[in-house]
């Protein structure tokens, strides 16, 4: 009975894992200076609706010098004083079918080609290229597909932040399936693995 209980114990824990996966929460450094974060809800061209959220941050490294850099492994983007980050989930925690080509901002106002990048955060989150003429970044493969999240987006500048604004471009391509077990077909077998662990054994 036991080996029943550890069995259950398992395919609970599997279960839990999974949904957290789901809804993975903030990963971008805690900044003393400016955080927050935005929701995007709009539906595309061909009828496809699109939703997320974009955290954003802003560090000043000349008083809280080690609050992105840290001891994670993330770098300065650049030698200027501030640096912006932003971090895009599609699909967070609601329905999104339609993937994301690439996240443009209003401005990299003072910021070096040099000093802009994307870098890994550390929780399986999708590369990006920048293009600092158009004032973008585009998603490595081409796409953010839903329920994928990106790198940090980055840039190091000595402006103060101001509001400002962002455009997220949807892409024409087509969703790609990626089949995940369901909870009924995990409880089904497991089910079957405990009917298995019980059974009588025969005496020789």
């Amino acid at each position: 009975m036991k080996k029943v209980g550890f069995l259950t114990l398992l395919l609970i824990t599997a279960l839990f894992v999974e949904n957290a996966a789901a809804t993975l929460s903030r990963v971008l450094p805690e900044s003393s200076y400016y955080q927050g974060s935005t929701y995007y809800n709009d539906v595309t061209s061909d009828g496809s609706s699109m939703r997320g959220r974009i955290d954003f941050a802003v560090y000043d490294t000349s008083t809280y010098q080690n609050e992105f850099v840290g001891s994670d492994g993330f770098q300065a983007p650049g030698g200027g004083r501030y640096i912006y980050a932003y971090q895009i989930f599609n699909n967070y925690n609601g329905i999104s079918e339609a993937a994301i080509e690439s996240f443009t901002i209003s401005s990299f106002d003072g910021a070096n080609e040099s000093d802009i990048g994307a870098q890994d955060d550390g929780q399986d989150g999708k590369g990006a290229t920048y293009n600092i003429s158009q004032k973008l970044w585009q998603f490595n493969g081409g796409v953010l597909w839903a329920g994928e999240h990106s790198y940090f987006l980055v840039f190091s500048t000595n402006h103060n932040y101001t509001s400002g604004s962002y455009d997220i471009q949807a892409s024409s391509k087509d969703p790609v399936p990626v089949p995940a077990p369901e909870p009924s077909v995990m409880a089904l077998l497991g089910l079957g693995s405990t009917m298995i662990l019980i059974r009588p054994r025969k005496c020789a």
